[in-house]
């Protein structure tokens, strides 16, 4: 099983939204699964049904995923032994607090799985020989809890503040007007400030690839965004390219 290096509790409720369904923008969902066995059918299911399903294999590529970007929902399958699943489930809890709806699934045959799952976060649990009517109900109800009325904070980091409700970023109050993407590359530099990110964790992140596209793509968003930003001495921050590798927003402490 993959081994995550510890990370403080965050408080921002980063992941979940307020809008009651059915919403005017697609519902996207997260789903993990170390195979793609049972993945493929579950991301089929809720497509048919209007779903964004974004697929992740690797654990590192997970936590990548939601650092970059704000999903509605979580679903973790675990049906084998040495799945990431539960360490995936322990480390969303510990890094992103309880906003972000969890679905675990597992095997029919493991009762204490489901107890584990349940006492590690999980909201829900379902067997894997469940019925798609079945899976599609625990969906909905999970997504209609999520929209319970929540107290949202921005995150601000220096002179920037970060609403992901609304994907809008202020510069010391003043708005900048930004694409989805834009935000979302933004929000995953400046969550990973201090830290190189590889074009390659950027491509899949905030473009949902890991081949075909060029890495030229992920430097002209960099250079959009360090001039929509203003990203300068005098703003407390600055992008660093990381030669052969990517790059790295940089706090000034003495700016």
């Amino acid at each position: 099983m993959t081994k995550l290096k510890s990370l403080k509790p965050r408080r921002d409720s980063r992941f979940s939204h307020n809008e009651a369904a059915p919403v005017d923008r697609a519902t996207i969902v997260a789903i993990f699964e170390d195979t793609t066995r049972l993945a493929s059918y579950v991301a089929r299911t809720l497509s048919d049904d209007g779903y964004v399903c974004h697929r992740f294999r690797r654990l590192g590529l997970l936590t990548a995923g939601l650092d970059s970007q704000p999903f509605d929902l979580l679903i973790l399958i675990g049906l084998d032994p040495d799945s990431d699943a539960m360490t995936a489930l322990k480390w969303v809890r510990a890094h992103c607090g309880a906003d972000l709806p969890v679905l675990f699934i597992g095997e029919p045959r493991k009762a204490a799985d489901e107890t584990a799952a349940l006492d590690a976060g999980a909201d829900d649990y379902v067997l894997k020989a469940r019925t798609p009517e079945v899976l599609r109900a625990r969906v909905s109800s999970l997504l209609r809890r999520a929209q319970w009325p929540k107290t949202r904070m921005p995150v601000r980091f220096g002179p920037y503040e970060f609403d992901t409700a609304k994907c809008i970023v202020t510069l010391r109050g003043n708005a900048i007007a930004l694409t989805h993407r834009e935000f979302a590359l933004a929000y995953l530099l400046f969550r990973q400030a201090g830290l190189p990110v590889s074009r390659a964790q950027i491509l899949e992140s905030i473009w949902h690839q890991t081949s075909g596209m060029p890495s030229r793509t992920v430097d002209t968003h960099v250079s959009w965004l360090r001039t929509k930003l203003m990203l300068c001495p005098e703003n407390e921050y600055v992008i660093i390219a990381v030669y052969g590798y990517g790059y790295c927003l940089e706090k000034l402490t003495n700016a």
